[in-house]
């Protein structure tokens, strides 16, 4: 698979194929690998540490499927539930930050780090995801229970903070304000259909992006192709002027074209030399100055002065 092939390849959540790991590690190398590797398990220690202080806003986590290579997840999910693990909503794998499963999860990973936080192993970059409280409880992860017991104690300073920003608050705003977010099933459908409607999003520009991805592909192929036609002599070349003119013509016309200027004046200078090849000294002249504009380093200037004294201009 070419590097161009895995760049088009769709996001995890499309239905083809993505690449295993062992493919991604032998395009991208072990020293990429190692590096994804390094990040993360700073990024997951970093994250585990501060599991006190961002209790109450995130009790919460998901263990989602790595963004560069396709997961064993069937794997992944037997070792889960080995652990003590539940699944929610059918595969989503999410357990309390307080919980042991993230423990034994880590120390019964084959081949792992026997850390308990991501990665678990060479071949995995399964990474977190927070759930907040409103998901969690209305999932049935954890209970109110469990979150007030382990929320982290509200300290002096804060709790003085949270009362005069309360107390500025109109007692009607207030109201107005706390029934509006309604209950944490009201909040988690909404925050639910944020989420899908940003996928959807995101989706439509992944699906942009491959699509102009391979305008420019199919355009490249085009002009190497043009370039291996145009470094034969005129009398070896396998088509006829008119439909290489006709191709450069709809090259030129392209509007992707235009953000690559070296490439494009390429293309008005083979239509100049077809044109000069015909005869036509004037308008193969305003082919030339034009890829001279498009790229100045192109040897043309004394094709140009030539040019220019054969037509008196």
């Amino acid at each position: 698979m070419s590097w161009w092939d895995w760049r088009k390849q769709p996001p995890p959540a499309a239905k083809v194929r993505t690449l295993t790991f062992d493919e991604w590690r032998a395009h991208w190398g072990e020293a990429r690998v190692a590096d994804i590797q390094t990040k993360a398990r700073a990024s997951g220690a970093h994250r585990w540490a501060e599991r006190g202080k961002m209790m109450c806003i995130f009790p919460c986590w998901e263990l989602v499927p790595s963004s560069f290579w396709a997961e064993d997840w069937p794997m992944m999910t037997c070792l889960w539930k080995k652990a003590g693990g539940k699944c929610f909503e059918g595969t989503r794998l999410i357990a309390a930050k307080w919980s042991p499963v993230w423990e034994r999860f880590g120390a019964n990973f084959p081949q792992g780090y026997g850390t308990p936080h991501p990665p678990y192993a060479l071949s995995s970059c399964a990474n977190w995801r927070q759930i907040g409280p409103d998901e969690a409880i209305v999932l049935g992860v954890i209970s109110e229970r469990d979150l007030r017991d382990h929320r982290s104690p509200e300290t002096d300073e804060e709790r003085r903070e949270r009362e005069a920003w309360i107390a500025k608050i109109p007692p009607k705003e207030l109201a107005d304000f706390l029934r509006e977010r309604g209950t944490r099933a009201e909040r988690y459908a909404e925050e639910k259909r944020e989420r899908a409607e940003k996928s959807v999003e995101m989706a439509r520009v992944y699906a942009e992006q491959c699509r102009e991805r391979e305008a420019v592909d199919a355009m490249f192929v085009r002009m190497s192709r043009m370039d291996e036609i145009f470094a034969l002599k005129q009398a070896s070349r396998p088509e006829p002027p008119g439909v290489l003119m006709a191709e450069l013509q709809e090259l030129m016309r392209t509007p992707v074209f235009d953000r690559y200027p070296h490439w494009k004046a390429r293309a008005i200078r083979y239509a100049g030399v077809l044109l000069e090849e015909q005869g036509r000294f004037a308008e193969a002249l305003e082919y030339y100055l034009s890829a001279l504009d498009w790229n100045p380093a192109l040897l043309l200037k004394r094709k140009i002065a030539a040019l220019k004294k054969a037509t008196g201009k």
